[in-house]
């Protein structure tokens, strides 16, 4: 085992264990509206081009979950451990916070128009 990772508190590791899997899923249901989108929405016109915000938000996800990684990797157990967790939860807190928000905006978005 990695000697980095015997040094993330349990905690930290449940916590990013957690948000990587929800990014992941979130990731993967974001891709799979985009490739559907269009099939779902043909007699309105819709091309692949209206799914892109889709595909931005998996990428954006996914980019930020390797860029926690790395950070993990490479910074906990030396001199800026404190730090690299700091920058960790709050990248996870982005996500989350992006996550939570698109589920609110759908929500909103179909009770305002479809009523409740």
């Amino acid at each position: 085992m990695n000697s980095s990772a015997q040094r993330l508190a349990p905690r930290w590791t449940i916590v990013l264990a957690l948000d990587t899997v929800t990014t992941s899923l979130t990731a993967l249901v974001s891709v799979g509206i985009g490739l559907l989108l269009p099939g779902i929405t043909e007699n309105y016109d819709a091309s692949l081009a209206d799914s892109i915000p889709y595909f931005a938000l998996a990428a954006f996800l996914l980019l930020s979950l390797a860029v926690t990684a790395s950070v993990v990797r490479n910074r906990v157990g030396g001199r800026n451990s404190d730090k690299a967790v700091r920058v960790c939860l709050s990248l996870s807190a982005v996500r989350l916070g992006l996550i939570v928000c698109g589920f609110l905006v759908y929500v909103v978005y179909g009770a305002l128009t479809y009523g409740f």
